[in-house]
């Protein structure tokens, strides 16, 4: 964001859409999708995940069929950080490869429901602790003051085909390896699994009518209104430390409004 951005009325525009969607995630019964500052770990499960890289999610309680599913977070947010698709991947070997994510950054610019949503954060990293009790675990980083918190998630491209035998391999999602470079560096040894798409999306209106619909990551710029969907996972990290972090699933633009506009007074 430029010295042109209208940081006043983006915060205003943000806050009508948080409190909107909000809303609408909020009057949905038994849903595994809530919004981040309803969110509420108590009672949630800890699941492991991998078959030889072990992991942990946390998941819905059982229903009555025995199904957990996987708990997802929504939170709004405008566009402060964008490596969704990352960049220099020619000079990138097959080793480094299995680090490279997409990943997001997003702020609040003081909103208080994007305060209310990213304060939640302390309380998933108590819900593993109380699970993985006696594990040294690295939490996720701190989001800021309370004027100046931010919302940070990322997506490992890959996969080591070790750590999931059993997983499918899967093609790149439209506009994330247009150049096929990430394929080349994929090889052998590394798949694209399920737990690594990302999907992204538009918010469209049309005489009263919303529409979603899928885009592509280059869409996305900084300044944007977006909505993110998140999971959280605990890994297996260096030293026998275990980390929380947030898993990126899903980028919704919201509006692109404030970022042509500065574009254009620019």
């Amino acid at each position: 964001m430029d010295a042109f951005y209208d940081k006043h009325s983006a915060a205003e525009e943000l806050e009508e859409m948080t409190s909107n969607r909000r809303e609408v995630l909020g009057a949905r019964t038994n849903s595994s999708i809530v919004h981040l500052a309803d969110f509420h770990a108590d009672g949630l499960l800890v699941t492991e995940m991998g078959d030889h890289y072990k992991n942990w999610c946390l998941c819905m309680p059982e229903d009555q069929n025995g199904v957990s599913d996987e708990m997802v977070a929504r939170i709004q947010g405008i566009m402060s950080q964008n490596n969704l698709v990352p960049r220099n991947t020619h000079t990138c070997g097959a080793r480094k490869a299995m680090f490279l994510s997409q990943q997001v950054e997003i702020c609040g610019l003081g909103t208080p429901t994007f305060n209310e949503a990213a304060g939640k954060i302390s309380s998933v990293v108590d819900r593993f602790e109380q699970y993985l009790a006696g594990a040294e675990l690295g939490s996720i980083p701190d989001t800021g003051s309370n004027a100046a918190k931010i919302f940070q998630a990322s997506n490992r491209l890959f996969t080591a085909r070790s750590d999931a035998p059993t997983e499918q391999d899967n093609s790149f999602e439209r506009g994330v390896d247009p150049l096929k470079v990430l394929h080349k560096l994929k090889g052998n040894e590394l798949i694209h699994a399920p737990e690594n798409i990302v999907r992204y999306y538009k918010r469209g209106e049309s005489e009263g009518n919303i529409s979603y619909e899928e885009t592509v990551p280059g869409s996305f710029k900084t300044g944007n209104i977006v909505e993110l969907q998140v999971s959280f996972v605990a890994i297996k990290a260096a030293m026998n430390k275990i980390k929380v972090t947030t898993r990126l699933q899903a980028v919704m633009l919201l509006s692109n409004e404030f970022s042509k506009a500065s574009v254009r007074l620019y």
